[in-house]
């Protein structure tokens, strides 16, 4: 998941830290995007540290109040999920993506990985999200998707070969 913030003078890229064990400073250089941020001149921002504000919705079961960084209520964000099932939730796609703006600080749940809170309830958990935050756009990639598993596991037979878009 991607949030462009175009004000009329600057740009601003910021990618979720993707890796556990990996900083997004690593994780931006690997893909090459520190390289991009330069020849385009855009600031990238590891969303796991950016300013937070807190929202509130009284009707959510898990998340009757969340904190999610600033710019995420001031951007237009594109989402890039790819066609997968999942073993934890019935429906995930770009709904799930949404989980990149949760900040560790406080949704780290004590486990092994970064966002384990939302885990314990999954399908709620991302229902209470997606009340709080919509990607503007979503491009999936359906190309090949995975049938069983999102760690891996066997892909579509026959494969999708579909790009899937949406706005909202």
């Amino acid at each position: 998941m991607s949030v462009i913030d175009i004000p009329f003078e600057s740009y601003e890229l910021s990618v979720p830290q993707i890796l556990d064990k990996i900083g997004a400073d690593e994780v931006f250089k690997t893909l090459g995007y520190d390289s991009l941020a330069r020849e385009l001149n855009i600031k990238l921002l590891d969303l796991n540290h950016a300013p937070l504000e807190k929202r509130t919705n009284p009707g959510n079961e898990i998340f009757p109040e969340i904190f999610l960084p600033e710019i995420a209520g001031k951007s237009y964000i594109v989402s890039l999920p790819v066609l997968k099932a999942h073993s934890l939730a019935f429906v995930t796609g770009t709904l799930k993506n949404m989980m990149g703006f949760a900040p560790p600080s406080h949704y780290s749940g004590g486990g092994f990985w970064k966002k384990a809170f939302f885990h314990h309830r999954m399908q709620q958990s991302i229902i209470d999200l997606n009340r709080y935050l919509l990607p503007d756009l979503t491009l999936m990639d359906a190309s090949v998707g995975l049938s069983k598993y999102h760690l891996g596991g066997p892909e579509c037979d026959p494969r999708i070969n579909r790009l899937l878009a949406g706005f909202g």
